[in-house]
């Protein structure tokens, strides 16, 4: 996915995947978040689920359709998301080691 955002561009294809979060749910009720960092260290969220996630919107007369979408993080919102979800490897290799 390409997106412009505030004059930025975005784009999945030419990003590095950092981490990825699904819900482990298919079809109307999957969910998932990638992060990933762009070749100058900016980084976002991709987000993308069903008509029945969070993402779902109403289309047409009584029906709901899934979509994605681009969301820009600061690196400090980048790392508690990859705290969280990403391999530990993956995100040593951009923030260090923590001490223990």
């Amino acid at each position: 996915m390409r997106q412009i955002i505030e004059g930025k561009m975005y784009d999945t294809d030419t990003a590095h995947l950092v981490g990825r979060e699904w819900n482990g749910k298919t079809g109307l009720q999957a969910y998932e978040e990638d992060l990933y960092q762009k070749e100058n260290g900016e980084f976002f969220l991709h987000r993308y689920g069903g008509a029945l996630t969070s993402m779902g919107h109403p289309y047409g007369d009584n029906t709901y359709t899934g979509d994605e979408d681009i969301v820009p993080y600061t690196e400090d919102e980048a790392q508690k998301w990859a705290e969280k979800y990403a391999d530990i490897d993956d995100y040593i290799a951009i923030w260090g080691c923590p001490a223990e």
